[in-house]
């Protein structure tokens, strides 16, 4: 007799309600870790990473000490992961832009990447402040971050179409990068600037900058579009 034709009703039972349990442990694994991750997100930006102790994460998220440790080793691995997390964000926001575009609009698409980038991080000024200008992040290749990688393919593929020219696609990727976030810390530090104006200027100067001539594709704020 195969086995399972040897399972009787109250051992099938047994094995779906094993089932079931497993699969609710592993979702709130993952919702437990998303609010210790929600807590330390909220008490650094109110206290500041330095002044933060995972007890203070801990009592905001509702769990005991020992459970933080359970899904990071420190507060400096859970400071990563919510940079990781903010980059993903400011991904998800260029490519919602990125869809309202043809994909062979090489300028179009560059320019949901200037404005999901520059919208994200006006969204998120006080958490991208206490995420990236905490710590050291080391002098690694800044290349590495996964916003430049993004960028650099795109970059790179609309060299591959001939959309424009450009002699290293990561190193232009790295450039463009830091300069708008230079550009971005300029517009958060002037309180009378027009985000609207900063946006379409930003998507000028990055289009000059990759050697677009200025009437490729159609430029526009596309979140007003």
């Amino acid at each position: 007799m195969r086995e399972a034709e040897k399972r009787t009703p109250a051992r099938r039972k047994v094995e779906s309600l094993s089932r079931r349990t497993v699969a609710t442990r592993t979702k709130a694994s993952d919702i437990r870790r998303r609010d210790l991750m929600d807590a330390g997100e909220r008490t650094f930006v109110q206290q500041g990473f330095a002044a933060t102790t995972i007890e203070d994460i801990t009592h905001k998220a509702g769990v005991a000490k020992g459970t933080f440790y359970l899904y990071f080793d420190s507060k400096e691995a859970l400071l990563a992961a919510l940079r990781d997390r903010f980059i993903e964000g400011s991904r998800g926001r260029i490519e919602a832009l990125a869809t309202r575009v043809p994909a062979t609009d090489w300028a179009g698409r560059l320019d949901a990447w200037v404005e999901g980038g520059i919208r994200y991080y006006l969204d998120h000024v006080k958490l991208h402040d206490v995420l990236f200008h905490t710590g050291q992040q080391g002098h690694g290749s800044k290349a590495q971050n996964a916003a430049v990688l993004e960028l650099a393919e795109l970059i790179r593929a609309g060299s591959a179409a001939r959309a424009w020219r450009v002699e290293s696609s990561e190193l232009v990727s790295v450039f463009l990068f830091y300069a708008l976030h230079g550009m971005v810390d300029h517009i958060v530090g002037n309180r009378r600037s027009d985000h609207e104006a900063a946006i379409r200027l930003s998507q000028r100067i990055v289009r000059n900058a990759i050697g677009l001539p200025p009437q490729a594709g159609s430029r526009r704020v596309l979140s007003r579009s």
